[in-house]
C-alpha cells in the first residue's frame, strides 16, 4: 500500500524553526487545558508529527513522551526539542507504531494522565484498533484528546480516491496538487481572511497543511456518533467536542476515562 510521507512534510515545516514562535499551537493547547483543568502530569503525544504539541505540553510543565511511526516525523520532533529543550530528560522521543501491541507492552510500563492524538489515528490503516490501543494508555481518570476526519459520505469517498491516486505516481500527485490548489490555496485562505479567522489555529502554514490533506493516505473517517459510541464501550465519557457539521475537516473530542 502506497502511503503519504507525513514526516517529509513535517521536516520541511520545522526547517526554519528559529523564525517561528509557534504561538498558535500554544494557544490551542491552552484552550484544551482550560477544559480539562490539569497543569501537570505525564503527557503522551501519539503521532507527534512536527512536535508542536509536544512542545506546547513541555512549555506548560508536563513530562512529555512523543512517538511516531515515521522516522522523519521523529526527526522533526527531535529538532523542535533540540532547539528549545535539548538536555531535558523529561521529554523523550522515539519511533513506534500504535498498532504494534508488542511495542506498546514493552515500551509503556505506565499510563498517562493526558494522551493526545490529533489527526493521526485515521491514517494508520486500522483506525479503531489504533484508537483502542491509544485509549489503553490513558490513566484512571485521565484524559484523551483526539480528532478524527468527519464522515461526509460520498465526498469522503471522493477524497479517499484522490489521496490514493496522489500516492500512486508522480503524474497523479502533480495533477491532484494543481487541480485542487485554487480552492485550498486561494478561496479558503481568502474566506478566512475576510472572516478574520486564523488559517490554522494549530500553527500550521498553508502549503504544508495543504499537502498534508491532499496526500494523507491511508484515510478513514467516522461520524461523531460512531466515535462517541466506541469510546463509551471503552469506558470513557465525553466532556467536550468541537464538530465541523457537514464540512470537510476533523471532529475534535475530549474524553475522560471512567
Amino acid at each position: 500500500m502506497n502511503s503519504f510521507s507525513f514526516g517529509k512534510n513535517w521536516i520541511s515545516f520545522v526547517k526554519n524553526i528559529e523564525k517561528n514562535t509557534f504561538d498558535q499551537s500554544l494557544s490551542s493547547f491552552d484552550d484544551i487545558l482550560g477544559i480539562i483543568k490539569i497543569n501537570k502530569g505525564n503527557f503522551l503525544d501519539i503521532g507527534s508529527g512536527s512536535g508542536l504539541f509536544s512542545l506546547a505540553a513541555k512549555k506548560r510543565g508536563f513530562n512529555v513522551s512523543s512517538f511516531d511511526v515515521d522516522i522523519n516525523s521523529v526527526k522533526a520532533t527531535q529538532k523542535i526539542k533540540n532547539f528549545y529543550y535539548q538536555d531535558d530528560e523529561k521529554w523523550e522521543i522515539f519511533r513506534g507504531n500504535i498498532l504494534d501491541n508488542n511495542f506498546l507492552e514493552k515500551k509503556f510500563k505506565k499510563k498517562f494522565d493526558f494522551v493526545y492524538s490529533w489527526g493521526v489515528l485515521h491514517h494508520t490503516g486500522n483506525m479503531y484498533k489504533a484508537i483502542e490501543n491509544a485509549a489503553s494508555l490513558v490513566n484512571k481518570k485521565g484524559f484523551f484528546v483526539i480528532s478524527i476526519y468527519n464522515d461526509q459520505g460520498v465526498f469522503s469517498n471522493y477524497w479517499k480516491i484522490v489521496k490514493k491516486l496522489y500516492n500512486k505516481n508522480s503524474f497523479f500527485k502533480l495533477f491532484s496538487i494543481l487541480f485542487h490548489s485554487p480552492y485550498f490555496l486561494f478561496f479558503i485562505p481568502l474566506y478566512k481572511f475576510l472572516k478574520k479567522d486564523p488559517f490554522d489555529k494549530r500553527g500550521m502554514v498553508i502549503w504544508n497543511n495543504y499537502l498534508d490533506w491532499i496526500g494523507g493516505y491511508p484515510f478513514e473517517v467516522a461520524s461523531p456518533l460512531e466515535i462517541e459510541s466506541f469510546f463509551t464501550k471503552l469506558k470513557f465519557h465525553l466532556i467536550h467536542k468541537n464538530l465541523v457539521g457537514k464540512k470537510l475537516g476533523c471532529n475534535e473530542f475530549i474524553f475522560r476515562k471512567n
